[in-house]
């Protein structure tokens, strides 16, 4: 499978997917010939109530809305809920001078480094970007 990564899916659309990772384009073997994985999330704090759907209404949200953006023609063969109540960061106001107020500290403490989500955003390219500039400023590479 060719295209994206992943989609993104704006809050004006009036969908409750958030947005889908398309896992078998970043990584072969995920998916039989002929068929793909793809893992989509709903909820978050624009639609706590996500979380309480049962299995079956959950799958039948996801691929009803997904399905003409992805141009799916057949049902899922296969799928997995997972729930977590509070699994993505909320960025309060002030978390700028929070962040500021802790690499202050960081510097201040000598060979303390910090990666996560909770930092510049819960977006695995933003976390994996982290990780590379902490790994690189611990260990520059030449």
């Amino acid at each position: 499978m060719c295209g994206p990564a992943y989609g993104l899916v704006p809050r004006s659309s009036g969908l409750r997917v958030l947005g889908t990772v398309w896992n078998s384009s970043l990584f072969s073997g995920r998916a039989s010939e002929g068929y793909v994985l793809v893992t989509s999330f709903v909820g978050g704090t624009t639609d706590p109530g996500a979380v309480t759907l049962s299995h079956e209404a959950l799958v039948s949200l996801v691929h009803g809305e997904i399905r003409a953006l992805l141009q799916l023609a057949a049902a899922p063969v296969f799928s997995n809920i997972q729930t977590y109540r509070r699994a993505l960061p909320q960025y309060n106001l002030g978390h700028a001078a929070r962040l500021a107020a802790i690499e202050k500290l960081r510097l201040a403490t000598g060979n303390l480094y910090f990666v996560g989500n909770y930092l510049r955003g819960p977006a695995i390219g933003s976390c994996v970007e982290q990780a590379l500039a902490v790994a690189s400023a611990i260990h520059p590479v030449y």
